[in-house]
């Protein structure tokens, strides 16, 4: 199955969750969202935006330009990656060219790097190493 069509069944599991636990104590409990719009198209982002203002609701994306500028405004951003850099390595005629991810606070940190070819992963290494980053994990995505 494909991770769009995974995640909105998993986020309709989770919504009914939320309904049967407001049910059960009359109240509406906290709702977390780890990346939640990766694969989803736009209309069902607009779904989840609609949903999150109902509680108190906590996400974790690398796709804050999916967010409305009104809704961002009320919303408390926390940006766990301190620094990203672009990074060229020379070798021999080549340049391999990359970006570091580094994580707020004092290193050292233990890092991972992805190496990929052409293709469709790239960008998925892209947003892992962004939020290794966020986990005090350095990554470097080249």
């Amino acid at each position: 199955m494909a991770q769009g069509p995974q995640r909105l069944a998993i986020l309709q599991l989770k919504m009914l969750q939320l309904l049967f636990i407001e049910k059960l104590l009359n109240e509406r409990p906290l709702l977390l969202l780890d990346d939640i719009f990766s694969e989803l198209d736009e209309g069902h982002i607009k779904l989840i935006l609609e949903e999150i203002g109902k509680q108190q609701t906590i996400i974790t994306t690398t796709h804050e330009e999916f967010i409305p500028k009104k809704l961002l405004k009320s919303m408390k951003i926390v940006n766990f990656v301190n620094e990203k850099q672009a990074v060229e390595f020379k070798v021999g005629k080549d340049t391999l060219r990359g970006s570091l991810f580094i994580p707020d606070g004092k290193g050292p940190f233990p890092g991972v790097i992805f190496f990929h070819g052409s293709g469709s992963t790239g960008d998925t290494y892209f947003e892992a190493a962004e939020r290794l980053a966020g986990n005090g994990i350095f990554g470097l995505y080249v």
